[in-house]
């Protein structure tokens, strides 16, 4: 090898092998102290793109796993209230029992009656405070019902049975107030050679213009078969009157028109908070599952209908017949079979210069002609504002006028309005009247679920509000159908007003208790099965937690072993590389060598050699 200056090349082969050895000394270093063999990009760009996914995956899963532990409280947090509330209905139950032994007396009951009204406000309470992160769990539910003590002062007369209702409801007088403190069975009146148990209170002549108020009570098997007369219902004819928290089942009404389960023909009334499970019938025109005609300022707030519903002539409605001039149905509803002729709606069958807000049907809905899922008719100076429908409509005239949520509209308003057209596939969402619908009028919304469905048991309890309650958890680490379980907490207690303070009350409210107690108990297997869901799904994270964990380790950690020898290895190869290019730079200084003047021999005085020069 020549010997040069300017070109040392040993130094450059040990500043090579020293730069590789303290590069490899460095990453041992990062590997042992990190503990990963990937710590940036370019140590393994696939590998590090693997491991990043997985990390968030693993991240994800944790969050998942929390959330799944939070809904888990959740439902152990309904569990407990609806346990409290069972033991209270035990406890009125026993009391209710003990009430039906007729070897108590009057003020036995009333005693017992006194602890039932504490337990019913009790369960209320509980339902209503129960709460999670400060979430209602089961909603809030309220009871207004007043004492008999109460009522009287306020100038009610306290009504029981039958015969008392009967007596106690008196046309033509304003001052006439009376208000429910049992279930009113109507069967106890007996029937007359037509077949009806109660004559209709009020007639236009001679109107009904006082208050009812039901407080929370269920006037059950009320029958009135009259074909040949109008105004057909608890009440024929209200003028001014005031009807409210009315609960009925199992009401069949047949009459001519202006017909209506509880009201056949109200004028200028009010009434709120009413729910209806009947069967009415009408030769004639206006009928309805509610009221027949609702005229002239009245007004329908907070009520429902499960009906069957049958029309011969003209509007036919779920809930109501005629809506009509300046008059208000709103925050109602309807599921209900309706069949009419001319004019028939899932909710109202003509609403016309009238209003109607914050309702909705659910409704099988056909007629001969305009034929609405909401409304059949919806005429002059109509508004229809938030309301919505899944109603079947069905019409039997080739040119009819069937439409998904009204069936004929003239210069009326529609504002904030919903129907799903998977209800109805290829129906009109109006039957004749209005093209060009805007967003703002009528939405198109498939995912459309209302709260209430058509029973075919006239005997059920009548519900307006079903008490749903839903919380979506997370338990997944994606947005689909399989990273969520859905639970409803929410029930409602309903009109869960009993009387034990006499015999028969006390018999009727041991049904009354045990079917709320079926109802709790039901919840509670539902809440069951979605904390065993729950339980599932924390196995099934752990699972994903554990392998995604140990896939991560195979890519990115180090084997301290490994990397340890290889410290060693890299440590010593850079002391060696270090020594070695001190050496080699040290080279260049042979050139200087040969550059140097050699010094003269220098001969031996006594024998006349040379001897070297030292």
């Amino acid at each position: 090898m020549s010997i040069t200056v300017n070109t040392n090349i040993s130094s450059i082969v040990s500043q090579k092998s020293l730069y590789k050895a303290t590069s490899s000394l460095n990453a041992a270093l990062e590997r042992m102290s990190t503990g990963l063999k990937i710590n940036s990009s370019k140590d393994d760009a696939a590998g590090y793109a693997i491991t990043s996914t997985m990390n968030y995956e693993l991240s994800s899963y944790q969050v998942a796993q929390s959330n799944v532990q939070m809904g888990q409280s959740l439902v152990d947090t309904a569990n407990g209230s609806l346990k409290t509330i069972n033991k209270l209905l035990t406890r009125m139950r026993d009391l209710a029992e003990q009430s039906a032994n007729g070897a108590y007396g009057a003020e036995e009951r009333a005693s017992m009656q006194t602890e039932m009204e504490g337990l019913q406000t009790e369960l209320y309470r509980i339902k209503n405070t129960t709460e999670f992160n400060g979430k209602q769990i089961f909603g809030t539910e309220e009871v207004t019902r007043v004492t008999e003590a109460e009522a009287v002062e306020q100038g009610y007369t306290v009504v029981k049975t039958a015969q008392e209702l009967k007596a106690a409801l008196q046309p033509g007088d304003a001052s006439c107030k009376v208000m429910l403190f049992a279930d009113i069975n109507l069967d106890d009146l007996g029937v007359d050679e037509t077949g009806s148990n109660w004559t209709a209170v009020g007639t236009s002549s001679d109107s009904f213009k006082g208050t009812f108020d039901g407080n929370g009570f269920t006037i059950s098997n009320l029958k009135i078969n009259k074909p040949s007369s109008d105004n057909q219902g608890l009440f024929g004819h209200i003028t001014d009157a005031t009807i409210t928290n009315v609960y009925m089942k199992n009401v069949h009404v047949t009459a001519n028109q202006n017909v209506g389960g509880l009201v056949g023909y109200s004028y200028s009334s009010e009434t709120s908070n009413c729910n209806v499970s009947v069967a009415v019938t009408g030769n004639g025109s206006r009928i309805g599952g509610l009221i027949g005609d609702n005229y002239y300022g009245s007004t329908v707030d907070n009520c429902c209908s499960i009906a069957t519903v049958v029309g011969r002539a003209n509007y036919t409605g779920g809930l109501v017949g005629l809506n009509y001039i300046n008059s208000t149905v709103s925050n109602s509803s309807s599921a209900s079979n309706v069949t009419g002729l001319h004019g028939a709606g899932g909710l109202v069958g003509d609403n016309t210069n009238a209003i109607i807000i914050n309702s909705f049907s659910n409704s099988n809905v056909s007629g001969r002609d305009v034929v609405g899922g909401l409304v059949g008719f919806h005429y002059t100076g109509a508004l229809i504002k938030n309301c919505s429908t899944t109603s079947i409509v069905s019409g039997t005239l080739p040119t009819t006028y069937v439409g998904a949520f009204v069936g004929n509209l003239s210069a009326s308003n529609l504002q904030d309005n919903e129907y799903n057209s998977d209800v109805n596939p290829g129906k009109k969402i109006i039957g004749s009247g209005l093209n060009n619908l805007t967003e703002t009028q009528i939405r198109d919304n498939t995912e459309l679920i209302l709260d209430i469905t058509i029973t075919d048991d006239s005997d059920s309890d009548v519900i307006l509000n079903t008490g749903v309650i839903e919380f979506n958890l997370q338990v997944g680490i994606n947005d689909d159908e399989h990273s969520s379980i859905s639970v409803d907490t929410g029930f409602e207690l309903g009109s869960f007003a009993i009387n034990i303070s006499t015999e028969k009350g006390a018999r009727a409210a041991i049904d009354k208790i045990d079917k709320l107690i079926s109802k709790i108990y039901t919840k509670q297997t539902e809440l069951g099965a979605v904390s065993n869901r729950l339980s599932s799904a924390i196995e099934f994270q752990n699972t994903q937690i554990k392998s995604t964990s140990a896939a991560m380790s195979l890519i990115q950690d180090a084997d301290m072993a490994e990397e340890s020898s290889k410290y060693i290895k890299s440590k010593i190869l850079q002391d060696t590389t270090s020594s070695l290019l001190s050496t080699a730079n040290q080279s260049p200084e042979i050139a200087l060598k040969l550059l140097q003047k050699p010094k003269p021999k220098k001969k031996d005085k006594n024998t006349n050699n040379v001897v070297k020069m030292k």
